[in-house]
């Protein structure tokens, strides 16, 4: 009997030893599980927030500080004046310090929110400088383009104010020449008169003056060549092709000279029709005076 219950009594502390030692394990087992689960989680969050620089192009790490408002700037050779090459690791260390300063300035922004309040409100007068200054810029050129448009316009009407100064020094040739042609008309008129005056009873007697004639004709002849120039070319166009009324103004003057040639033929018929007329009546008259002689009969 007494062995039985000693049997029982060691039964159990083993039963009691092999519950604890379950229990134990189980705890540990609890404890460590948790622990893992999380160093997988960090592990993880690591391997998100991790970005292998190395395996990266140069295109990427470069677009890396683009992407954040950075440029990289290529230093130039200071012997040979040509943009240094850069390696691979250059790219690299570059990428990493713009991720770093982006790290530090979003720490000092989430600490120090109202920096980001004065940046954005530096940001928005700077914006309104630059549209004024885009709108002052606008209207300076605006102000060049009219400048060189009236320069323009001043050249090309000062071109033609010298041309239409000489095209008057072309009429006032013309007119010298017209005065020219009337002197000689009335030379010819007065060398006629002259050689009239030594045969007064053979002058014959016009109802109009030949300079008055020759005055008149001149005159029409002006009046006929100002009235065509004015249809053929007005004021506004003679400005514009003053070189082709030079042209036009040497033609009237050639003509003119040959109207004066006309003009002096006509004068110089009609004065010898007129003394022809007259000596024919004073011839008549004579006739008239001396008896006829009487015919002989048969």
């Amino acid at each position: 009997m007494h062995r039985k219950n000693s049997n029982i009594r060691r039964g159990r502390r083993l039963l009691f030893s092999s519950v604890l030692k379950l229990a134990i394990l189980l705890t540990l087992v609890a404890l460590s599980t948790p622990m893992e689960h999380e160093t997988e989680h960090g592990d993880t969050d690591v391997d998100d927030d991790y970005i292998d620089l190395d395996e990266m192009s140069d295109e990427e790490l470069e677009e890396i500080c683009k992407s954040r408002g950075f440029e990289l700037v290529r230093e130039l050779n200071a012997t040979t004046g040509e943009p240094i090459l850069y390696t691979h690791q250059d790219y690299v260390d570059a990428a990493t310090e713009c991720l770093q300063i982006e790290s530090d300035l979003e720490e000092i922004l989430t600490n120090h929110p109202e920096i980001l309040e004065d940046v954005e409100r530096e940001s928005k007068r700077m914006m309104n400088e630059r549209d004024i200054l885009q709108e002052k810029l606008g209207g300076l050129q605006d102000d060049m383009v009219k400048v060189e448009k009236e320069s323009a316009s001043a050249g090309t009407s000062g071109t033609r104010e010298r041309e239409s100064d000489a095209l008057p020094e072309e009429s006032s040739k013309s007119m010298q020449n017209e005065r020219g042609g009337s002197t000689i008309v009335n030379a010819t008129t007065q060398s006629e008169g002259i050689t009239s005056d030594a045969n007064p009873t053979l002058k014959p007697k016009s109802l109009y003056d030949p300079k008055e004639i020759a005055r008149e004709v001149l005159r029409q002849i002006k009046s006929d060549a100002t009235m065509l120039l004015n249809i053929i070319a007005p004021k506004q166009l003679r400005d514009q092709f003053s070189p082709a009324l030079r042209t036009f103004g040497r033609v009237a003057k050639d003509m003119g000279s040959s109207i004066y040639d006309l003009v002096r033929r006509y004068l110089t018929a009609f004065w010898g029709n007129s003394g022809n007329l007259r000596n024919n009546s004073t011839r008549n008259d004579i006739n008239a005076e001396i008896p006829a002689s009487p015919r002989e009969d048969g």
